[in-house]
């Protein structure tokens, strides 16, 4: 599931105003959805297998395998706008050429969503990674380091539950020494940038408590 910064200019959208309240933009759940956040405020989008954060005008593509749902995303109750297309529903269709301009984008950057808890590992073959804390995390490894990937994005999601822990993280080189004081309110999340050098994941950014 990629995601970029950029939208295709040749793709088609229709726009919608939205709230708190999740809208269903793809019922059928089939084919890909394009999405494009147009608003001041995050948009988060989910397709049923996982949940990702769009930040204002930042672009997502699900490879659907159910109903697509999205809401802002902030903490004053604000409303926004997504544009968005579908491919494979009466909803809307991408074209052709629609859909090799969305290709261009699967191409350069690749997106995995997964829900972890327990003993928990994560594929980081993926350049961006959105992991869900479904329940306490007592231990999480890291597979598949792929070095020519560049730097991989870890985004740690609290659930609408909250206060998951999240303990020891192996393969990694934290900034400072140590990991971050993870955030716990429902949620919340927290974002870590990491640069995999020889098999390792060295700690180059972190955003924490993100909403």
């Amino acid at each position: 599931m990629p995601q970029s910064s950029e939208r295709p200019d040749d793709v088609a959208l229709q726009t919608i105003t939205l709230s708190t309240t999740p809208t269903t933009l793809d019922p059928g759940g089939s084919g890909m959805v394009y999405l494009r956040n147009l608003g001041a405020h995050p948009v988060t989008a989910s397709n049923g297998a996982g949940t990702v954060k769009i930040g204002p005008l930042k672009d997502h593509v699900f490879q659907v395998v159910g109903p697509v749902t999205a809401w802002v995303t902030a903490p004053d109750g604000g409303t926004g706008s997504i544009s968005y297309d579908v491919e494979g529903t009466a909803a809307g269709e991408l074209s052709a050429q629609e859909q090799n301009a969305v290709a261009a984008i699967a191409a350069t950057k690749t997106v995995l969503t997964q829900n972890i808890t327990g003993a928990a590992t994560i594929n980081a073959a993926a350049n961006v990674v959105v992991a869900t804390l479904t329940g306490n995390v007592t231990s999480l490894a890291f597979t598949g380091v792929n070095t020519t990937n560049g730097e991989l994005e870890v985004h740690f999601v609290q659930d609408a539950t909250g206060s998951r822990t999240l303990g020891t993280v192996t393969g990694v080189k934290w900034a400072g020494g140590a990991a971050p004081t993870w955030s716990t309110a429902a949620g919340s999340w927290d974002v870590i940038g990491f640069r995999p050098i020889g098999g390792v994941l060295y700690e180059v950014r972190r955003s924490l408590n993100v909403h």
